[in-house]
């Protein structure tokens, strides 16, 4: 068998590197015949030009001898390919011919596309499983759900205590944000991304530090001196990317600090900070319950999985549930990737938000494609004779819309391209845009640009839009309703009526126009509500500033977890 199939492989290889040869060889020997045919007729008293063009019209075309020859070579398909440039040769001729069809339908595709591929990135981005870490994918969150209230409880210092010696866990750790202002040498200030984090997340992110070292389990304890870590973009913009930073002291806020390390660039573990300090927390000194709000992370220790870690966490925890019911009754543990906890993409309102933004960009891009569709269909129709004449000289209905299909990809593919270039700003000032309506904090892995997911949705949603727009209009043209309607038309000209199809069509765009249509007008109403109401009172003679307290090592923390700064003004 297997000999077989490298004898065929070996033929048809034999026969695509020998195809034009042959074609040549067929060709010539063609025109042979066809002149030993003109010679006997001009001997038979026919003019020599009468005589070749008998001769010819006797023989037919030779191309469709070549083309028996090629399937009977197994190489058909080879015909299929020259079609297809074809088609998009005649497909860029016709968004020529059709220039304001063409502007309007593939700026409008562009939209479509856009919206979708952007998206669909950022989704897949939003509910990815790994991080860009090393072995990211074995990087988890930790919460306790409370389905009372549905959502999550923070105040989980005590938790994470007992988590740590879980079998199917390792380097277990918390944090939680904390602005800082670092203060330069001349006087300056800068607001600073700050985390206070465990030591074990540098150990989970696994990251080596550019300069010096990161932080260490006894950087937490009580008393230690007050270290930290900084980001690269602060060391290349506070400190001159100055290579003896190491040792020295800088001041967050009011206290000063140790610079014990420097991260290399694009490290911003777990979330988007730029500045590490110590976690130091005392878990003894709360009850359960109580404490700072924490998020906890963690990694899968090397030979357990997921599942496995949900089920040991689900037994410890329902031991201190029935240990302390007052507190825990309503509380489920969740291990998940971190990103999807950083998310609560657990939570059902977020899944449901979720996919009604997919369903939202689909519908779109339909409903977009659907009008295009019916103007192409109207564009089409005035070629029908031509459609017809084709199908008497033999070509399938298949090969007519594959033809249809081929200039709809070429215009898909122009609306690719303004979508590409329209992702492509907002990627580039994304950054900004989010500042500008107050989203400080971007998860690291959160990178918006032009990647090759966003490449792949670009071109999976351009053949899609090329379906609706080629496909469903060169189907209906080409059905057997329409022929017959042509024979009987005198004179050639074709008239063509809306039917069921384009009826259905134009039903399911209203219906989705009107499922919309809520949405979107309460959406457009608050925003011009906001955009155009004043507060009610002369905004222009006063001034806002925001002023963010830092958390110090001099300040208490009451019981309940609430840092208390009386000490700092007393």
């Amino acid at each position: 068998m297997i000999a077989t199939l490298l004898s065929r492989v070996r033929s048809l290889w034999r026969g695509v590197a020998r195809t034009h040869s042959l074609d040549a060889e067929m060709r010539e020997e063609f025109e042979q015949h066809i002149e030993m045919r003109t010679a006997d007729l001009v001997r038979s008293g026919f003019s020599q030009a009468e005589a070749e063009r008998t001769a010819r019209a006797e023989f037919g075309g030779t191309y469709q001898y070549t083309a028996l020859g090629r399937e009977a070579r197994g190489l058909r398909w080879l015909d299929s390919l020259r079609f297809s440039w074809l088609d998009v040769k005649l497909g860029a001729r016709m968004l020529v011919k059709y220039p304001l069809l063409t502007l309007v339908s593939a700026f409008a595709l562009g939209v479509a596309i856009a919206v979708g591929a952007g998206g669909s990135t950022v989704i897949s981005l939003i509910t990815t499983d790994a991080l860009p870490l090393n072995e990211g994918n074995r990087i988890v969150g930790i919460q306790l759900w409370d389905v009372a209230s549905r959502h999550p409880e923070r105040k989980i210092l005590r938790d994470i205590a007992a988590w740590r010696g879980m079998r199917t866990l390792q380097d277990v750790g918390a944090f939680t944000p904390a602005v800082r202002n670092i203060v330069t040498a001349d006087g300056g200030a800068e607001v600073g991304r700050g985390v206070e984090m465990s030591a074990a997340g540098f150990r989970v992110a696994r990251v080596k530090p550019l300069l010096g070292r990161y932080l260490v389990d006894d950087d937490e304890r009580p008393g230690a001196p007050p270290v930290v870590v900084i980001g690269y973009d602060v060391w290349r913009g506070s400190f001159a990317a100055d290579s003896g930073i190491i040792g020295r002291t800088v001041k967050l806020g009011d206290e000063p600090h140790t610079v014990v390390g420097v991260m290399p660039e694009g490290f911003a573990f777990p979330v988007d900070f730029n500045l590490w300090v110590p976690l130091r927390l005392d878990s003894l000194g709360y009850d359960w319950l109580e404490g700072p709000p924490l998020f906890a992370f963690g990694r899968l220790a090397p030979t357990a999985t997921l599942t496995q870690a949900q089920a040991e966490i689900a037994t410890l925890e329902s031991r201190i549930a029935k240990a302390h019911p007052d507190t825990h009754a309503t509380l489920r543990p969740r291990v998940m990737p971190f990103s999807q906890s950083w998310f609560e993409l657990d939570d059902p309102d977020a899944i449901l938000a979720l996919r009604t933004t997919r369903l939202f960009m689909a519908l779109l891009l339909v409903v977009i494609c659907i009008n295009i569709a019916i103007l192409v269909y109207a564009r089409t129709a005035t070629r029908q004779s031509e459609i017809a004449v084709r199908s008497a000289l033999g070509a399938s209905r298949g090969r007519i819309v594959t033809q249809l299909f081929g200039e709809a990809l070429v215009l898909s593919a122009l609306g690719a391209v303004v979508g590409l270039i329209l992702v492509w700003g907002i990627a580039s000032r994304l950054d900004v845009m989010l500042a500008q309506v107050g989203v400080r904090l971007v998860p690291f892995w959160l990178r918006f640009e032009v990647s090759d997911t966003t490449l792949v949705w670009l071109l999976i949603l351009a053949v899609v839009g090329a379906f609706i727009i080629g496909v469903v209009p060169g189907l209906q043209l080409t059905g057997r309703r329409v022929q017959l309607s042509l024979q009987r038309l005198p004179g050639g000209h074709a008239t063509v009526r809306m039917g069921r199809t384009w009826t259905a069509l134009v039903v399911i765009e209203v219906a989705i126009a009107v499922a919309i249509l809520p949405a979107a007008v309460r959406f457009a109403g608050e925003w011009i509500q906001n955009a155009t109401s004043g507060p009610g009172f002369a905004a222009e003679q006063y001034l806002s500033a925001s002023l963010t307290m830092a958390a110090t090592d001099s300040a208490t923390t009451t019981p309940d977890g609430v840092r208390d700064f009386r000490a700092n003004f007393a």
